[in-house]
């Protein structure tokens, strides 16, 4: 499943996530630049990756940490730092929590790759899929293993 990028319409502030080091990074875009830069407040986890009882991701406002980019953000409160537009994809559903300010869930499903670059599949692929990722190898995959074909 393809993530959706951001819209260049600088009225939305879309939460999005990206990652850095391998690591999961979130965060609400603040503003859009026409060169594709996107400045993003952090938002982050605890450190036991808090989750509520069904599951759902807890997040919260960051305070300030290592993340921040003192080119972007020359106040001493918040985290904010730039990405390009391209390496962002939105997270679809979010909402706030019930009591706690600066605090909200996700009930979306973020794709978390622990590759360096995106992986290439050298063999031919059936039909028209061109898109060479995780989710297209593992489709060709179950096409060309007969056992797995019903």
């Amino acid at each position: 499943m393809t993530k959706k990028v951001p819209s260049t319409d600088g009225r939305k502030k879309e939460f999005v996530y990206t990652q850095q080091d391998h690591t999961l990074v979130i965060g609400q875009i603040n503003k859009k630049n026409q060169s594709g830069k996107h400045t993003m407040q952090y938002w982050t986890t605890n450190v036991d990756d808090q989750r509520d009882d069904n599951g759902v991701i807890i997040i919260q406002r960051c305070s300030g940490c290592a993340l921040n980019d003192k080119k972007v953000n020359k106040g001493s409160h918040g985290c904010y730092f730039n990405r390009n537009h391209s390496d962002l994809a939105c997270i679809n559903r979010i909402s706030s929590c019930k009591n706690i300010p600066n605090t909200k869930s996700i009930k979306d499903v973020l794709e978390i790759r622990n590759c360096p670059e995106k992986q290439y599949i050298p063999e031919w692929i059936p039909g028209l899929i061109q898109i060479h990722d995780y989710d297209t190898a593992l489709i060709q995959n179950t096409l060309l293993n007969k056992e797995a074909v019903i």
